[in-house]
Formats: structure tokens, sequence, C-alpha cells
């Protein structure tokens, strides 16, 4: 944590640091705005960061981290995060499954060698000190820089050696939890002075996993959120994407992890034309704009009528009016695990969920995605159904469709989404400015720090005192 700092300039020199350009797309809807009210911004993305026109302009960092260091880092990666992930999971091979993520046959190997050994953490904790004494400089010097807002993916080499530049500059920092999965499934090696979470669920991990002290996180909302505030109706909607009024529609949203999309898309389409599943359903398939390879899915095809591509990005509707058409428009939804799942029951609607493993996705365990804690908000809902088996599709789309048109699984979809992320009259992005302030100000987040220090104090004092009379 930075040290008090006196009131902030009129106009602090804000940095906003993205890592991806899916973190500069979502975060920058609203945001950059919103600072830009009290603030002078500049925006640094890492060296893979495809620019946008963006007002700032993004900088693009040209650090890439040497081959040792590359090495160093995703070690540390899979110590760190076995020590410190261990006692949250059903067993040790679980614990190195995430930790293995990205890295190399030989680091699992010697990750694998010193957890059993029981020495992850001090292995870690001396991976992490070389790489404190190695920090690069990644802000750059000649900036003027008053605060840093960093869109922190959590296992990241970039935004790491940002929290430590900024730390060794004492710049003070306010990391933002840039995706819903990133605090539960993944370890910081570098924990943010402060962190911006996207709602109470988020809260309660980082404070009892991330053992971040609840002064030091801002419960905030996401910003890529914000534009489901005011919701068409159900019949603008569909005149808006030129859809039936008359007909059931369910949308399936895809994955950017692999998972076999076209599979239940032909089983749902071949069902619905020989009458297995209502004849007047419309499935309409929104696959993921940044997909990662599937071992061995089939193309997809649609079934004219039965199952289509829904309207996406490249038909130029921009993203605040696409999304919410497309959930006010269809009645249910269906995806593996997505993130749109929540989505969709911000808007009221119940949810299948897939969540089987199959040869045309096996270089993928769903079977363990599906029951990161972040997903049991789908398994303790009546709102949501959940699909463990690829034979049981059909049943369970028929399940799916039981469930549209009840007020009560639509108000229970609601509620639950409200623990995912934080929702109310004010928009997100003016709750993370509002926290970059605070941060600059050197307030936290709430005063228990405060309180329990002076708690304290007067414990102490007391005891003193009933010393004092004791010996007296």
């Amino acid at each position: 944590m930075h040290d008090r700092l006196p009131q902030h300039a009129a106009r602090p020199q804000i940095v906003v640091v993205v890592p991806s350009t899916g973190a500069l797309r979502d975060f920058a809807s609203g945001m950059i705005t919103e600072l830009e009210k009290t603030c002078d911004v500049k925006i640094l993305g890492a060296a893979k960061v495809s620019p946008r026109n963006t007002d700032p302009p993004v900088t693009i960092s040209d650090y890439t981290p040497s081959r040792w260091r590359h090495i160093l880092y995703n070690t540390a990666k899979g110590l760190i995060h076995f020590a410190e992930r261990r006692a949250w999971v059903v067993n040790a091979e679980y614990a190195l499954y995430r930790a293995f993520a990205g890295v190399s046959p030989k680091q699992r190997r010697l990750v694998r060698w010193i957890s059993r050994l029981g020495l992850a953490g001090v292995g870690g904790w001396i991976a992490r000190q070389l790489l404190r004494a190695t920090t690069p400089t990644l802000l750059p010097r000649h900036w003027s820089i008053d605060g840093i807002l960093l869109v922190t993916s959590v296992e990241s080499f970039f935004c790491d050696d940002i929290v430590r530049d900024a730390g060794q500059r004492r710049i003070p920092l306010l990391a933002y939890q840039g995706n819903w999965d990133n605090v539960t499934m993944k370890t910081f090696q570098e924990t943010p002075p402060y962190l911006a979470v996207w709602g109470e669920q988020s809260f309660l991990i980082a404070r009892f996993i991330h053992r971040i002290p609840p002064h030091r996180l801002f419960v905030t909302g996401t910003p890529r959120f914000d534009m489901y505030g005011d919701l068409p109706s159900r019949e603008a909607a569909r005149a808006f994407l030129k859809l039936p009024l008359d007909r059931p529609i369910i949308l399936f949203c895809g994955t950017s992890i692999p998972f076999d999309e076209a599979s239940p898309l032909h089983a749902i389409g071949e069902a619905i034309r020989c009458g297995d599943l209502p004849t007047d359903l419309l499935v309409l398939y929104r696959p993921h704009p940044e997909r990662l390879p599937r071992a061995n899915e089939p193309e997809f095809m649609s079934v004219p009528g039965c199952v289509e591509h829904a309207v996406i990005e490249v038909d130029n509707l921009p993203r605040n009016r696409l999304f919410p058409a497309l959930l006010s428009a269809c009645d249910a939804l269906i995806s593996p695990f997505s993130t749109m799942a929540i989505e969709g029951a911000r808007a009221g609607k119940p949810v299948l969920c897939l969540a089987y493993n199959h040869a045309n996705h096996r270089n993928f365990d769903w079977e363990r995605q599906a029951f990161e804690m972040h997903n049991y908000v789908f398994w303790h809902a009546d709102w949501c159904i959940n699909c463990v088996d690829f034979d049981q599709l059909l049943d369970r789309t028929k399940d799916l469709l039981r469930l549209i048109g009840s007020e009560e699984i639509a108000n229970e979809a609601r509620v639950s989404s409200g623990m995912v992320f934080r929702q109310g009259s004010r928009g997100a992005a003016s709750r993370i400015a509002e926290a970059m302030h605070s941060v600059l100000d050197g307030n936290d987040s709430d005063l228990s720090f405060r309180l329990a220090s002076a708690s304290q104090l007067r414990a102490e004092t007391t005891a003193q005192a009933i010393v004092r009379d004791k010996d007296g």
C-alpha cells in the first residue's frame, strides 16, 4: 500500500494500463470518458495490444521479456499458484493443472517435483524475489504520473511488472478486475495495493483466497455491463434485429476457450427439424469473436429457419446496441459457461450451461472448468439448467424451454446476477473513477483498517491501565 498522500492536484495525470486488446475494447467503453472529466489520461498497452481508435491514443510498450525472465516468470507462476491454491481445491493434481497453464513441459516437471517435496512456497518466494530485483522499466520515465489504473488479467508478466515498477517508484496504483474468472482461476504474483472488483462474489474470493484486506478492495461493477442499465422491450429488440415476434428464440453464446459448439447446434437443429423439439423454435448462434482452436470441431452448418447465425459485430452494429438487443430479443440462453450466461441472467433469462468433456474439444477440461468457484452461481440456481453429458442435451434443452415465461425464474436470475456484478443507478465507470480518486487521496475503500487499528490501540491502553491498577 502506498504511503498516505496529500490531496492530489486538480487535474491528476493518470495512466490507464491494458494488457490485451480485449481489455482495451471492454474497458475503453465509457471508462476513459469518465476519467477524463477530472483527470488527464494516457493509455499504455502491452506489446501484444492492437491499437484502436481511442482518444487519447494508445502508447504500445516495446518491452518483451527475455527468455530467462520468461522461464523464471512461468516457474514462479506455477509454484506460487500451487502453494496458495492447494488448500482451496479438491486435490493436488487439480492445483497443478491450473498452475501449469502456459508452462513448458520441462518447467512442469520442475514445478511438480518441487511441489511434491513441499517446497512450492519457498521456491515461489525465491523466484518472486529474483523477479522483483530485476524489474524492468515499463512506465515511461518522461511521463508525469500521479496514479495508475491497471486493467489486470491477474496472471500476466506485464501486469505483475507494472505493479513492481509502480511500487518501486511509489506511484499509487488501483488494479481493476479485467474479467469475471480472473480472480477465481488465477493467482497474483504481485498483489496490487488496491483492487476494484466486479461484485460481492469477487470481493469474497479476493478477500479469502487472495487474502486481500477489505479496506483495499473496491466493489465497483464492470463498465462492460453498464450498457444493460435500460434494456429495450422484447418486441422493440426483435423489431430492431428483424426477428420474428411470434417464435421462441434461444441465443447460443460461444466461448473463447475450446468447446465444440457446432455439434450441439447441429443436434438441436436436427431435433427441431424432426419435431423432437418445438418446430417453431429458433436458435441464434453467436460465436465468440476470439475463438481459440478446437481439436476436432466440425464446421458449423446453419439449419435455415431453425439454427442460424446471430447478428454479430461485422454487421456494423455498435456493441452497446447489439448486446442489449440480443439479450432482450431472446427467451433463453445456451452457453458453455460463457460470461454471457450471467449477462443473460441480468436480463432475466433462464440459461442452459454445457459442462461436458468431448473428443471434439479434448484440448480443454470442461468437467473441471464447470466447478470453478465463480461458476457455482449456475449450480445453485433454479433459473439455470446444467448439461453434464452430450447425450442429455435434448432433454436438458426441453427443461430449459419449460422455464421460459416464468416471472419467478426471471426475478431469481436477476437477483443472482447482482451478486456477480454490482448494479444500481450509477454506472461502474463512475465508481471506478471515484475509487481512483480515493487511492490518489490516500484513502482506503472503507474504515475497517483504521477502526481496527484504533480498537487495538484502545485495547492495549486498557490492558496497560489494568496492569498499572494491579501493580498499584
